[in-house]
């Protein structure tokens, strides 16, 4: 997330970078039906080690068509 973070915010932005990663992000997780099928065990909800960071799937997502649907 911190990565994400910098190329949107950072003083040297890469917003488009950021921008790609999530829309082809979101169109793979489109295609394999969802976060719970692209995402490791270790972003899961349910994970075990820690809570998983929202803001990143949320980010990862937010281009999908059917994440918020």
């Amino acid at each position: 997330m911190r990565v994400i973070e910098g190329w949107v915010t950072g003083p040297d932005r890469y917003v488009e970078v950021a921008a790609n990663v999530a829309w082809l992000f979101s169109g793979v997780a489109d295609e394999a039906d969802g976060w719970a099928a692209v995402a490791d065990q270790y972003l899961q909800r349910d994970a075990r080690v820690g809570a998983p960071d929202r803001r990143g799937q949320l980010y990862l997502v937010s281009q999908s068509r059917t994440f918020f649907a």
